[in-house]
């Protein structure tokens, strides 16, 4: 199992740092090397593990997630500075 960016969760605006402890609490014993951070986005924090998605979703799923509002698979990240930019695209003219 790879570790990374597993999956970015949503919560209620101001809640991101219950949502990162019971979180990280239900995935612990499971993977101590888990990592809950605040993005830069109120209302988000990202998950980073060496579980697999569908393990992450079970152990959750048998916890009472009271903060958490949506957990969002995260296929692949690259950094920003990487990243595809519309404005920088030229599209050919006929």
């Amino acid at each position: 199992m790879m570790y990374g960016l597993k999956a970015v969760i949503t919560t209620k605006y101001g809640k991101e740092n219950q949502a990162s402890l019971e979180i990280g609490d239900a995935l612990y014993p499971y993977d101590p090397l888990v990592k809950i951070s605040k993005s830069v986005y109120g209302g988000v924090i990202l998950l980073y593990s060496s579980l697999e998605f569908n393990e992450i979703i079970t152990i959750l799923r048998s916890n009472a997630l009271v903060y958490a509002r949506r957990i969002i698979k995260v296929d692949r990240c690259c950094p920003s500075d990487k990243a595809v930019s519309y404005t920088h695209l030229t599209l050919p003219t006929n």
